[in-house]
């Protein structure tokens, strides 16, 4: 099996280093899906498609990262095979986790076809754009195994270090929605089922060029019949780790539902606002997330090798790497906010665009939280507490949309911000508490 990616020796910054940049532009790029369907609607149709656009990809990011957090759970599985160099057994658990993470996500969408318009209306929106919205989120779910198959492609790659590929494959498959999204929404009239179809076949696309290099680039991941063998143990770790992250992605996705439902009870500008600047604050989460899946492969590696002393050094190198990153890109959102959404929202939607330019202003500085949390759950994702970073992803939301929902309607977005606050500030103190026991457990089992 090739040891050319593993992460259980050498640099730790330049490894780490090398594995986020790609997963960053990968993570950015992976956003722009849903932005680029949004700005080609607003030019080619109007703001009601935008703000349409703009609540569906909230309720298609929940079903997305159902499918991401399947995945993500499969390829902590995976990297600690790897680190371990069992390459039998990684064959094994690749094989199980496609067989078993493709029939979840047909179910998930089965289940949810029918309660569309019911989702919508609880997330209270607009009868003007529900129509839209449904038409979009139908054709999403349609194509949701097009959708599962590159994220599982995706997480075979990374598993195994092979993050600037990914970012290869992506780049193409934004390049394809694009061009399909102007051909179907601009010249077709599709209006926004085309940005949707653009979506999903791009995506499909770049989940049959993924499977082609796994199969000529990386040999030793080739899956043969005889490694389609049921295997109890590893079907119940694959479920186990599969479901867990997959029940986190979903309440993490409920919880902004939630907080999308505030934005939606405040009208089309304060939706268009709340959108406009849900752009700029995931291209900011990319940097903490890229980082944090970075951190869950290499600890996932080095706890299948057995270097938990590497494991420390590396969070500890990680914290002062993105922490001061962050700092200046917080700093950048807070001083140049209104230039950030203005790019988004025309000028005839002034109103628009201070909802957007208050939340962010707001929010600017607790970003950084968002940093730290995203590392503490890396650690628990790539050491296999699955559960732990469940648990605080739930106190999160819990905190965050009560607080968000008890503060008075006139702070508009505001109230959102401070609720996001407070709900971060509860989740790391959760996950001080957690990882001050595991290294206690730790220090006490190599004794």
């Amino acid at each position: 099996m090739s040891k050319a990616n593993l992460l259980t020796s050498g640099n730790i910054t330049k490894q780490l280093i090398a594995l986020t940049l790609p997963l960053l532009l990968s993570n950015i790029i992976q956003q722009l899906y849903n932005t680029v369907d949004m700005i080609i609607v607003g030019r080619f149709i109007d703001d009601s498609a935008f703000a349409a656009i703009g609540v569906s990809g909230t309720v298609m990011n929940w079903f997305i990262f159902m499918i991401v957090g399947l995945c993500t759970g499969f390829s902590m599985i995976f990297a600690n095979r790897f680190g371990a160099g069992s390459g039998p057994e990684l064959k094994r658990a690749i094989s199980i986790s496609l067989i078993f993470g493709g029939a979840a996500a047909v179910i998930f969408a089965a289940a949810a076809f029918p309660f569309l318009r019911r989702l919508l209306d609880l997330m209270q929106t607009p009868a003007a754009l529900t129509g839209e919205c449904i038409s979009f989120l139908r054709i999403i779910l349609f194509g949701i195994l097009l959708c599962y198959l590159y994220n599982f492609m995706t997480c075979i790659l990374q598993s195994v270090g092979k993050t600037n590929v990914i970012l290869i494959f992506l780049v193409i498959s934004l390049l394809l929605n694009l061009s399909l999204a102007v051909i179907f929404v601009g010249y077709c009239r599709l209006g926004v089922s085309g940005a949707a179809l653009a979506t999903i076949i791009s995506q499909g696309i770049a989940a049959f060029l993924s499977m082609i290099y796994i199969r000529k680039a990386l040999p030793f991941l080739k899956i043969t019949r005889t490694d389609f063998v049921f295997d109890r143990q590893m079907m119940h770790v694959t479920a186990q780790y599969g479901t867990i992250c997959a029940i986190q992605q979903s309440g993490l996705y409920i919880g902004k539902m939630m907080i999308q439902g505030i934005a939606n009870s405040m009208g089309e500008q304060a939706i268009m606002g709340f959108a406009a600047a849900g752009v700029v604050e995931v291209i900011y989460f990319a940097f903490t997330g890229s980082t944090s899946n970075a951190l869950s492969i290499f600890f996932a590696q080095n706890k299948g090798f057995g270097n938990y002393a590497r494991i420390n050094r590396g969070m500890k190198t990680a914290l002062k790497l993105l922490i001061s990153v962050c700092i200046v890109l917080s700093a950048a959102i807070f001083l140049f906010s209104h230039a950030m959404i203005s790019m988004l929202i025309s000028d005839k939607n002034p109103q628009a665009i201070l909802y957007g330019v208050q939340y962010l202003t707001w929010i600017a500085g607790p970003y950084l939280l968002a940093a730290v949390s995203d590392i503490m759950q890396g650690y628990f994702r790539g050491c296999s507490h699955m559960n732990t970073a469940f648990i605080v992803t739930i106190i999160q939301i819990g905190v965050r949309v009560a607080v968000s929902y008890a503060l008075p309607p006139v702070l508009v977005l505001r109230c959102i911000a401070i609720g996001t606050f407070i709900g971060w500030s509860a989740m790391i103190a959760a996950q001080i508490i957690f990882y001050r026991r595991y290294q206690q457990e730790t220090m006490t089992s190599s004794m």
